[in-house]
């Protein structure tokens, strides 16, 4: 069942990434993200992330940047949820 789930879940990641999606820019726009978070004195969370691409969904016109955000935005959330779930059976686990 682990196996399954974990095969689902590399469907879900590369169905998000291949979505006419450019990944050399995806991969700028995300590390100029993380970089402005760290310049910024934080430590690089999700949470900041997830701030970081909403404040820029909100101020971008260029509709192509606009796909890249929200694109961007969809795998972090989904990543947060798949860390979460993980995190709470590691802890129903005991370890």
């Amino acid at each position: 069942m682990l196996t399954n789930a974990k095969g689902n879940c590399q469907q879900v990641i590369n169905n998000i990434l291949t979505t006419d999606f450019s990944a050399s820019d995806a991969c700028w726009q995300m590390g100029s993200v993380a970089l402005e978070i760290l310049m910024s004195g934080k430590p690089l969370s999700n949470k900041d992330v997830i701030a970081a691409l909403i404040n820029r969904l909100e101020l971008e016109n260029d509709i192509m940047t606009l796909d890249t955000y929200r694109q961007l935005l969809e795998y972090v959330v989904y990543q947060t949820m798949v860390e979460s779930r993980a995190a709470e059976g590691d802890v129903l686990a005991g370890g």
